[in-house]
């Protein structure tokens, strides 16, 4: 008898888990149903043809079930030019995971209802017409991970329960009319996060210092809000941020220093509009003076994209900047900015259009800018002026060594009474005939290098042969050297030799 009983409990054990699992599934195909009946635009028939009562839901376009249970585990209607609104039923899908609806049409609100999916990680509604408040009941979701209800037309606050999700890697909200303030203490419970992103919102307020403890952080967006104050010195903590954008708010002071600790930094966004940032140098817009080193920027090594455009930002472009290979593009138009514009590294692929605006820029021909007076060091205005300064030094030296050579040929034929008398006439010689006579430099007429140029022999056309020494102006103390030649030269002595004449 005792065996009849225990068969008996077996039986009703395995009837009960029957008939609650298919409860359970009853449950998920009711809510898949009711999801379906809040369709109201449906142009290319996926749901009308697909989601039927004569066939498994697990089968349905769309679904993903588990394999232990058959329970709705994903739903993906992605890119499906669905409209209508969500039905509160979908609350029933108590094993949902991911519900990805983006790229579609549905409008209304979201539904509180969305809270009891206990199991959600992935929430994805972005491009939709979802309008009114986000539920601060999707704050009980310990599980989620992704939240992206961006380009929606979503109003109110950031829910304070969201920010404090700590399983959060990726929250995008942007492109709404979301409105209030990010918390101070902002990312105190958010360590795993990768991206915020809520730009062109209403958003007002401080940004918070304490964004700087969100250490995952990859991707932080606030551009085209209303944020005031300056830039946090904290976010330099982010040793991982690769994409920062914060422009077009009412930013003010200097762009910090800290800034350059976030090597991983790959673009970085400035551009105002309404900001009023400061420098490359000093703020002078808030009480204190804050110094700022620009040259930090030159440690940003995985720097694409500097945006800076349409700010007050003066002082000058450093040079720090031409380490940065990965850079392709630099916009620092309309500042007021000065001194010269580097020529190296990535500046060399770039042209006026991200200078325009700034007056006292000068350097290059290629940036349409004028040229720079005072910057006798710099290597652009020394090769600018190179075809000038080379012609003289060569010609000066060609006629002090024809000089040297007259004089000699003179006294040795003062000496000989039987040569004549005739009177002695300095030859000219034109810049273009030492140039035929070394074949414009040619490595075959090299006779001789020295630390500031190079020695040249000259054949000229009616067999007089010289050596022409070309000086390297670039070079530290050519010019000095120079001088300093020419008046050993004039100054040999010899019993064959007059007095030199040099200018």
């Amino acid at each position: 008898m005792g065996k009849n009983v225990i068969f008996t409990l077996l039986t009703m054990l395995y009837f009960f888990i029957y008939v609650v699992t298919s409860l359970n599934s009853s449950t998920d195909e009711y809510a898949l149903l009711a999801f379906k009946s809040k369709i109201t635009s449906d142009p290319n028939k996926v749901l009308a043809k697909n989601w039927s009562q004569g066939t498994s839901f697990c089968n349905w376009i769309g679904i993903t079930c588990g394999t232990r249970h058959q329970r709705v585990r994903g739903l993906n209607l992605a890119n499906m030019d669905l409209g209508g609104t969500i039905a509160r039923e979908i609350g029933g899908l108590s094993f949902l995971r991911s519900m990805i609806i983006r790229n579609n049409n549905f409008c209304g609100f979201i539904p509180d209802e969305m809270s009891k999916l206990s199991q959600l990680r992935e929430i994805e509604m972005q491009y939709n017409e979802l309008n009114g408040t986000i539920p601060t009941s999707l704050g009980f979701l310990e599980n989620l991970q992704k939240l992206n209800l961006s380009h929606n037309k979503l109003i109110g606050d950031i829910p304070y329960r969201i920010l404090n999700l700590s399983s959060l890697v990726e929250i995008s909200f942007g492109n709404n009319s979301l409105s209030g303030s990010l918390p101070t203490d902002i990312c105190y419970n958010l360590p795993k996060l990768e991206m915020l992103r809520i730009s062109v919102n209403q958003i007002s307020g401080n940004i918070p210092p304490s964004l700087g403890t969100c250490t995952n952080l990859k991707l932080l967006s606030l551009s085209y809000n209303n944020f005031a104050g300056s830039i946090p010195m904290e976010i330099g903590n982010l040793s991982k941020l690769q994409i920062l954008n914060l422009g077009r708010n009412n930013l003010i002071g200097s762009i910090p220093y800290e800034i350059g600790n976030s090597s991983a930094l790959e673009y970085l966004y400035l551009h105002l509009g309404s900001n009023i940032l400061t420098e490359f140098g000093k703020s002078n817009i808030i009480k204190q003076s804050i110094t700022w080193s620009p040259e930090s920027l030159g440690d940003l090594i995985a720097l694409q994209y500097l945006d800076l455009s349409k700010n007050n930002l003066y002082g000058e472009i450093p040079r720090s900047l031409e380490k940065l290979k990965e850079l392709v593009y630099f916009n620092v138009s309309f500042n007021e900015l000065s001194g010269e514009i580097p020529n190296g590294g990535p500046f060399m692929n770039l042209t006026i259009d991200f200078f325009v605006g700034n007056i006292k820029l000068c350097g290059s021909s290629q940036y349409k800018v004028m040229p720079c007076k005072g910057y006798a060091t710099s290597s652009s205005i020394k090769t600018r002026n190179l075809k000038y300064i080379l012609p003289s030094i060569a010609l000066v030296t060609i006629l002090v060594i024809i000089l040297v050579y007259l004089m000699r040929r003179h006294n040795r034929n003062t000496l000989l009474p039987a040569q004549s008398t005739s009177p002695i006439t300095i030859k000219r010689i034109s810049y273009y005939e030492v140039l035929n006579a070394t074949n414009n430099f040619d490595e075959e007429n090299l006779i001789g290098i020295g630390s500031i140029g190079k020695v040249y022999k000259e054949i000229f056309s009616d067999g007089m042969i010289a050596a022409i020494k070309v000086f390297n102006l670039d070079l530290e103390g050519a010019n000095k050297s120079f001088y300093i030649e020419c008046l050993i030269l004039c100054n040999i002595r010899h019993r064959n030799l007059g007095v030199g004449i040099y200018a």
